[in-house]
């Protein structure tokens, strides 16, 4: 707005709002990104796309403001939209008060630009910031205030599941350590594979680790549909669950490795 009648049009009115939806498309795949979706979607390039072509259309073809406003306002709406709605239904364990608030701030901002496109189509309010308008004033402060609650809250999530990271490393680093630990000090395989079984489970906590061989006794548990079928088996109750993971090398099977833990989450995909 500043720039008007000194700037080209095409910087101020064509690739000034084109970047605007670009910038919103991006905050759509990075959201995916974040929750563990893919990251293309669709709508992102349907609104990239619609802004190549509605922009200049709208500027030097059937030159409007009002529809420009409307038509940037709405595809920012759109795809913030989107952005909420990813954040709100993959939410990752652990990170639910964040992913619930950065999901309703990213919908209180999709929430102004859609309102300032509504009350543009309504033929409410003034021309620009410059005329007064107080729509394009409480849609400004409030994007901007949800921008900054939901950059916080997607900060704070990921510094949290960076230092998660580091700390599951460490104790993989841990636990690695004491198996060759207890491997230089034993030359027997069953101790070796008992010592290695009990240092897991010490490390994670759970109730029971163990490693069965192709010559035990297997019941028709996890662990025997595991031999059966050499495909890993999970059994999860309202107060436990089990995991039975095959263990090959070059196609052979060497034995199962069961984990049992009280807490009925723990062993989840």
């Amino acid at each position: 707005l500043a720039g008007r009648g000194r700037i080209p049009d095409f910087l101020t009115a064509v690739v000034a709002n084109v970047l605007l939806v670009a910038a919103a498309a991006l905050i759509v795949e990075g959201m995916r990104l974040f929750c563990g979706s893919p990251g293309a979607h669709a709508i992102g390039r349907i609104a990239v796309a619609l802004s190549v072509v509605g922009f200049p259309w709208l500027t030097y073809v059937q030159p409007s403001f009002v529809h420009r406003t409307i038509l940037a306002n709405g595809l920012v709406a759109a795809l913030l939209g989107v952005a909420a709605w990813t954040a709100a239904h993959h939410r990752s364990r652990g990170e639910r008060l964040l992913d619930v608030i950065t999901s309703a701030a990213l919908a209180c901002c999709a929430a102004a630009f859609g309102c300032r496109a509504a009350l543009k189509a309504a033929g409410v309010g003034g021309i620009d910031l410059h005329d007064g308008d107080l729509s394009a004033v409480i849609a400004t402060l409030a994007g901007t205030l949800a921008a900054v609650i939901w950059s916080m809250t997607v900060l704070t999530s990921a510094n949290r599941r960076l230092t998660l990271e580091v700390s599951r490393e460490k104790d993989r680093q841990m636990l690695l350590n004491r198996v060759l630990a207890i491997s230089a000090d034993s030359r027997d395989a069953d101790e070796i594979t008992a010592g290695a079984a009990e240092a897991i489970r010490q490390t994670n906590g759970w109730s029971c680790v163990t490693v069965a061989l192709p010559g035990d006794d297997k019941d028709q548990g996890v662990v025997g549909r595991a031999f059966a079928t050499g495909l890993t088996q999970r059994v999860t109750d309202v107060d436990r669950s089990e995991l039975a993971v095959p263990l090959r090398r070059n196609g052979r099977m060497l034995g199962v490795l069961s984990l049992e833990s009280a807490d009925a989450g723990a062993l989840g995909a």
